[in-house]
């Protein structure tokens, strides 16, 4: 299956990525083999393969969640540079032009 760069340009978009040409080559040069492959699997006979979800029989292994009460919330506001009320403030992680950080 041929993947032109125009193919591989809208992916790199959807995924917020600039590529140069080089980039752009190689990467349709790698979509082209996963195709193929995928091609390749879809031959297989998979009737009589039960359905799989797990195949590590790995159970959970973490704690439950349990609320416990932090003792210690007043101190740990009293050293926060910033706060708001109860609450440490920080700086916005998702800031930009076009949102201003307002949310």
């Amino acid at each position: 299956m041929e993947v032109a760069h125009p193919e591989v340009s809208h992916i790199a978009q959807l995924g917020n990525l600039e590529l140069a040409a080089e980039e752009r080559d190689r990467l349709a040069s790698d979509f082209r083999q996963i195709l193929e492959f995928i091609n390749e699997l879809e031959k297989l006979d998979l009737v009589e393969v039960p359905i799989t979800s797990q195949v590590t029989e790995l159970e959970n292994v973490y704690r439950p969640d349990e609320v416990v009460l932090f003792e210690h919330h007043r101190t740990l506001l009293e050293h926060a540079p910033h706060r708001h009320q109860n609450l440490i403030k920080v700086p916005g992680v998702f800031h930009s032009e076009e949102n201003d950080g307002a949310g």
